[in-house]
């Protein structure tokens, strides 16, 4: 055989036999734990280090290198690689996540935090994606948790949480940067710098983004932030976490659904303010039990663009619009000289009534401002099959603004007690046990409860047996949110009662 047949022949031998080859290696399909070996450990189940396949609940955990190999440029955008997760644009900039689509334009019941810190705004019992203050190159990794997660992190994670864990200033470059330019005009910039001194490490960040949105619809976004985060150990037994942040810009909001026509459709720019401290403190008393303090405030500041008379009109009526467009002074016609149709003046002069008796009208109502201050302790216990966390913690959230409490500033003073533990005896099964009681002050109860029994026939097999009770507070919006749109300001006389208050709320699950 010429020296040509034979390699001829071990080349038609290696494309016969490498179908056998690789149906006897391993699975060629990529599954979602494929993107979780360099994540062993979740601590947003259960608020303790375990084993993913140990957790109580579903849990995507969306890591380092997917977030790079990922291509997005939004936290929102990453959730969309999450099962069960729908993320939808409200506009351009705007974003609305829930999961199982059990949502509006504002999803409720899904509790997103950065570092353990709640950013689930109150004021419109919604995250806002845009004023986190937190750029992609700063995430380590977001734990998702895909169901109920009320008996560990309380009402707000009613249908799930969101854990979003930021790098460790050690393990970031000294200086850094990004700079990415795109279609709507998008300018996005990122600094970074890192250090270390005697007492433990610092990162401090700034992002500028901005976009100039649809061409339709204008509905463009611009932000600045700037956050640091600091961890210290100024003794052996003890850890110190320090973050702190402030985010200025502005969004435009306004859903792009409309039952009539895309013509209706009226978009506002609406500036915020937001900063927040959080600051967490570990003590180390014996080799397995150890206590943490941990402390929280945001504030965050809306101001929605006023809404015109030329906004009511297009939203209602496109005729009357385009006729008070051409001749604004329209207005004055009908109340000095009638001389239009008398059903015309007296529709112009009831949204004019309307706005100049409700100076505080705003077409979308995101308009107000609100702080929200968090405080617990807790107990760590680690033992060699035994893991549990009993702790207390005391949130005040405060609302203001007439734009959506009608009655004036409204505050809400909740208490809460939990305890979680994983007992895992044996490497074949584990069993988890959560409970939370919530209290507001001088108003509902809620109870929330979880077990699950996790079996391990082999390390790439769990079976998981569980039963959760869950009971949600409402927001301070949902309770105390009062928009009415008034047609005579001296009488009261209310032309649409938009939302009521609703002190006695209570979800189950």
């Amino acid at each position: 055989m010429h020296k040509s047949d034979c390699v001829q022949f071990l080349v038609y031998l290696c494309l016969i036999l490498s179908p056998i080859h690789f149906a006897k290696a391993s699975n060629l399909y990529v599954d979602e734990q494929a993107f979780l070996f360099d994540i062993p450990t979740v601590t947003s189940a259960t608020r303790l280090t375990q084993h993913l396949r140990d957790a109580p609940v579903s849990m995507t955990v969306i890591d380092r290198n997917s977030i790079q190999a990922s291509g997005a440029q939004t936290i929102p955008d990453l959730l969309r690689l999450v099962p069960g997760f729908q993320v939808a644009h409200v506009n351009t900039n705007k974003y609305a996540v829930t999961y199982h689509g059990h949502s509006d334009d504002f999803p409720k019941r899904l509790e997103v935090m950065v570092d353990g810190r709640s950013v689930y705004m109150p004021l419109i019992s919604s995250p806002d994606w845009t004023s986190l203050g937190v750029h992609l190159d700063d995430i380590e990794k977001i734990e998702v948790i895909r169901g109920s997660n009320t008996a560990t992190h309380g009402s707000n994670a009613f249908l799930g949480a969101i854990n979003i864990i930021t790098r460790h200033p050690a393990s970031v470059p000294r200086a850094s940067g990004s700079f990415t330019l795109g279609s709507l005009n998008t300018t996005n910039s990122q600094l970074r710098f890192s250090g270390m001194t005697p007492q433990g490490h610092y990162r401090l960040s700034y992002g500028h983004e901005q976009n100039s949105g649809s061409r339709q619809f204008s509905d463009g976004a611009r932000r600045n932030y700037l956050n640091f985060s600091g961890s210290y150990a100024p003794t052996d037994d003890d850890q110190i976490e320090i973050r702190l942040g402030i985010d200025r810009g502005y969004t435009t909001i306004g859903s792009l659904k409309t039952p009539n026509s895309v013509d209706n459709i009226v978009t506002k720019e609406r500036d915020y303010r937001s900063n927040f401290q959080h600051i967490v403190w570990n003590h180390t008393l014996t080799n397995q039990l150890s206590i943490e303090l941990s402390g929280y405030r945001n504030a965050l500041r809306l101001a929605e663009q006023t809404t015109s008379l030329g906004d009511l009109l297009r939203l209602n009526s496109l005729d009357l619009y385009q006729l008070w467009k051409s001749d604004p002074t329209i207005f004055n016609q009908c109340s000095q000289q009638p001389i239009l149709d008398p059903v015309i003046c007296q529709v112009i002069n009831l949204q004019a009534n309307s706005l100049s008796s409700t100076p505080n009208f705003r077409l979308h109502d995101e308009n107000g401002s609100t702080r929200q201050e968090d405080i617990q302790l807790s107990t760590i216990l680690n033992q060699e099959n035994l893991s549990s966390v009993i702790g207390m913690g005391y949130r005040r959230d405060i609302g203001k603004g007439r734009t959506l409490f009608d009655a004036g500033d409204v505050r809400s003073n909740r208490y809460r007690l939990f305890l979680s533990t994983v007992y895992s005896p044996s490497p074949f099964y584990t069993l988890n046990l959560g409970v939370l009681h919530e209290v507001e002050e001088s108003r509902a109860k809620a109870n929330s409860f979880r077990t699950a029994l996790n079996l391990h026939p082999n390390n790439d097999l769990t079976f998981r047996l569980g039963y959760s009770h869950s009971e949600r507070l409402p927001s301070l919006y949902e309770s105390y949110g009062q928009i009415t749109y008034y047609l005579d300001g001296d009488r009261n006389r209310i032309f649409n009662a938009v939302k009521r208050p609703n002190l006695n709320l209570l979800t189950r699950l």
